[in-house]
């Protein structure tokens, strides 16, 4: 029993002097006689030491926008747990401890699952402001470092050229716009404005276009040029916070046209997947006339959609009778993108009219505004007469 305490303790002293040896490496390497094994022992131990180690995907929780988000931390605390910004410790959003909880607006801890053990960080309403990185706290010790992301909105506008396009930035600082034109091979675009602490900066091409209103970026004057997608970022981490596919087309310009006789079905074809919505909308006013998501389709009166068509990837509208007033250019829209459009045309209606001198001409004008009335008249000796004039009636 001696002779194993005498050797653990010249263990021990061994394990001093080579330490302190090791140490005195820094200033004499040539005094220095450590093992190599024991050099890279406490090499390796520094190296773990110094270098921290971020966040892996597990740790980012990603949601939709103003959509609840759960920070997961799990760990029985004695004392008090908190929720803090990775950015600004001393920010703390939500702390609890034996007795009680307390949270910052937006944020929640539940008392019971802290008790539990259960530490997570609810945000009730996770919009741009509160991305962050977020780290719990217990007894003192970092727990979870939890990274809070937001899916990119996604939105279609539709606008005529000569008006304003907007778009909203969502956050008033550390964010820049792109422009990618829809016929440009290049994935990521070019950079047209950025904001920084509420200053607009904009390329000498957008500068006397835009303008900038709390955080609205108005681009004036569109043009059909001016098509395409635009994608607000953060500066900072180079994540798409909203992105625009705008399109710009002259009234009456779709490039398809589906010509039906008056009151007959009209079928406009449309083809693609979509694991989200699928809708035809007028591009006149922007009224939604068909859906179809996952679980069902709404379509207004007069235009239906087949939901076991769509499940196939057919989202092809039927008008059931096509008169004057469904005379328009319609969008397929899947998942946000415009797919398609289709400028609808009612076959012209021919008729022939015998009446006598004196008798009354009744003509059915089909529409109630925005006619031009044509009337052609051939008398008995071969000569031909054509009156016109313009009414809104």
């Amino acid at each position: 029993m001696l002779k194993i305490t005498e050797r653990r303790r010249s263990t021990r002293v061994s394990n001093l002097h080579t330490l302190c040896c090791w140490c005195c490496c820094v200033s004499d390497m040539e005094s220095c006689r450590v093992p190599h094994h024991v050099l890279l022992s406490f090499t390796l131990i520094f190296i773990f030491i110094s270098i921290p180690v971020p966040a892996s995907a597990e740790d980012t929780v990603q949601v939709k926008f103003n959509q609840r988000a759960v920070l997961p931390c799990k760990r029985r605390c004695s004392g008090e747990a908190k929720w803090t910004l990775f950015s600004n410790r001393s920010v703390v959003v939500a702390q609890c401890d034996q007795t009680s909880c307390r949270s910052s607006d937006g944020y929640k801890m539940s008392h019971d699952q802290y008790l539990k053990g259960d530490l997570s960080l609810t945000i009730t309403a996770a919009d741009y402001s509160k991305r962050n990185r977020y780290t719990c706290v217990c007894d003192g010790d970092d727990i979870e470092h939890v990274l809070l992301s937001i899916n990119p909105m996604k939105s279609s506008l539709h606008i005529y050229p000569g008006e304003d396009l907007q778009l909203e930035l969502h956050v008033s600082e550390r964010v820049e716009v792109t422009y990618r034109s829809k016929y440009s091979g290049d994935l990521y675009g070019e950079q047209i404005c950025s904001v920084e602490r509420r200053s607009l900066t904009c390329t000498d091409k957008y500068t006397w276009r835009t303008s900038l209103t709390n955080t609205l970026l108005t681009l004036r004057g569109i043009k059909v040029s001016d098509g395409g997608v635009y994608s607000v970022q953060d500066s900072v981490n180079k994540e798409d916070l909203h992105i625009y596919s705008v399109s710009v087309r002259v009234p009456g310009s779709a490039d398809n046209t589906v010509l039906v006789k008056l009151n007959q079905p009209a079928v406009l074809p449309c083809v693609r997947r979509c694991s989200g919505e699928a809708k035809w909308s007028l591009f006149s006013n922007k009224d939604v006339v068909a859906r179809c998501d996952q679980t069902s389709c709404n379509s207004s009166d007069g235009y239906k959609m087949s939901h076991d068509q769509y499940l196939k990837g057919d989202l092809t509208l039927t008008i059931t009778a096509a008169d004057y007033s469904k005379r328009n250019i319609y969008m397929c829209v899947c998942d946000g993108d415009d797919i398609d459009d289709f400028r609808l045309r009612i076959k012209i209606i021919t008729s022939s009219l015998e009446i006598k001198t004196g008798e009354d001409l009744q003509l059915e004008l089909h529409v109630s505004d925005r006619v031009e009335r044509k009337l052609h008249i051939t008398d008995g000796h071969g000569a031909e007469y054509n009156l016109i004039s313009d009414a809104d009636l």
